[in-house]
């Protein structure tokens, strides 16, 4: 289809026309008004008027034309049937204009029209037309999330026509010199997509709720991504030995003799790390340990009890890092890293140990999993959930300093079953206090849509 130049102007000059058509068709008088039951008999010409003044209506919202069943002839008899396609086409009138329907009772196919309901027609046409002609105006509003009427979604895209907006920490839109019949659309990354359609003749103020839909952190960005553990360098760390060299499976795909030491506590508990040969010489393997000593020494006490071994290992030909929870094991692919840095990764893989046995299978944490509905990341589906929840629960509990606003705000919304469950075990902190709260405050999220970066 080619358009000539200028049809977006003739377009809006032809809207505007019937809309002025509209208010103008609304002065003149309506042949026998009102209808009298019992007196008046209905004639061609009552619905003659009605279609025509609905056409009008119509027009000027931009609404295609209105096919009814049989349009009435000045000399031909009046079929009920042409009523109810009247009352249809002005029913798309009223929905333009953001308004429900009027309801005129019960109309029948070969029933003859009752007066009462070709006055309640009329009327509620003369309703519409007072409707002043459409004006360039403004329409502006929020995105909020359904779950927190005080938090809005930043990052939300906002669709008018051709033309967009992506909404601010403030959840807010706007779009000037808008007219007419529109459709908005909005579009936020974990939220289900809503659309509406107004007909917009002075400023107005339109906010959008959204339903979560999907994770608060898409695309594998995960808890994991956002952890940072400081305690000011505290560690429960206590002390390191060497144990000699063992047979042991570090790598699991390598198995053979390993570099062995003892890492103590101060609340009395131990772990042994393995080191592969690979990484060093006994200096180098004793360094690596000591990290390891001190990163687990950083971990949240509940799980540093579950850990009775770490690998850390040189073969990147499997799993870079991963738990076998049977054992109280935890594997990991040091080259690139520090040992020292490895207590973030370890609240995940920790959790896998010594928790996932004891509590992923419980009606308790199924029934919170159900009724939160949502999972914290794209990665924390299945049995990488719960593995995924704590270290969210963590940061927004006892590291809150550590996560921004609007992340914390989604964790709380996402899943605030799942930090109840966890609220509720009384699990060891230690070296940790609780310092969050889990009440959800007034602000932003930022609604990543797949693609859109982080804003960390």
């Amino acid at each position: 289809m080619v358009l000539a130049p200028g049809w977006k102007r003739a377009a809006a000059a032809t809207a505007l026309a019937a809309c002025i058509a509209a208010a103008a068709s609304a002065q003149q008088p309506w042949t026998d008004d009102p209808v009298v039951a019992g007196q008046t008999p209905i004639r061609a010409v009552h619905l003659q008027e009605i279609i025509q003044r609905i056409d009008a209506l119509r027009a000027g919202r931009g609404l295609p034309e209105a096919t009814y069943a049989d349009r009435p002839r000045p000399r031909g008899g009046v079929r009920a049937d042409v009523i109810s396609g009247a009352i249809s086409a002005l029913a798309a009138v009223y929905r333009a204009d953001g308004l429900a329907p009027p309801t005129y009772g019960r109309v029948a196919s070969g029933e003859p029209i009752r007066a009462a309901t070709l006055n309640a027609l009329r009327a509620a046409i003369v309703d519409r037309e007072r409707l002043p002609p459409a004006r360039p105006s403004t329409v502006a509003g929020r995105i909020i999330d359904a779950r927190h009427e005080q938090v809005v979604l930043w990052n939300a895209r906002v669709e008018l026509g051709d033309r967009h907006v992506i909404t601010r920490r403030d959840g807010r839109y706007r779009f000037d010199r808008v007219s007419g019949p529109v459709t908005l659309a909005v579009d936020a990354g974990g939220y289900v997509g809503q659309s509406r359609q107004v007909f917009v003749q002075r400023d107005l103020d339109l906010d959008f709720v959204l339903q979560r839909e999907g994770t608060a952190f898409p695309e594998g960005s995960g808890a994991m991504s956002l952890t940072f553990i400081d305690n000011d360098g505290t560690t429960l760390f206590d002390g390191i030995t060497d144990a000699g060299q063992a047979q042991a499976d570090c790598p699991a795909s390598r198995p053979g003799t390993v570099h062995r030491f003892d890492v103590r506590f101060i609340d009395g508990r131990s772990s042994f790390v393995d080191v592969d040969p690979e990484l060093g010489d006994h200096a180098e393997a004793m360094r690596h340990a000591t990290g390891m000593g001190r990163a687990l020494g950083r971990v949240p006490t509940v799980l540093r009890a579950g850990v009775q071994s770490v690998c850390l290992h040189n073969d990147g030909t499997e799993a870079a890092n991963f738990a076998y929870p049977a054992a109280g094991r935890i594997y990991y692919y040091l080259p690139g890293r520090d040992a020292n840095d490895l207590a973030p990764i370890t609240l995940h893989e920790g959790t896998h140990v010594a928790l996932d046995p004891h509590h992923r299978h419980t009606p308790e944490w199924r029934a919170a999993v159900g009724a939160d509905g949502n999972h914290i990341s794209d990665y924390g589906t299945g049995s990488e959930d719960l593995a995924e929840s704590f270290p969210a629960w963590f940061l927004v509990r006892y590291n809150p300093e550590h996560i921004a606003d609007w992340a914390k705000r989604a964790v709380l919304l996402t899943i605030p079953n799942r930090l109840a469950y966890l609220e509720a075990q009384g699990f060891d902190m230690s070296p940790y206090a609780p310092t969050g709260s889990l009440m959800v405050t007034p602000g932003p999220i930022y609604a990543k849509r797949r693609g859109d970066p982080q804003p960390f």
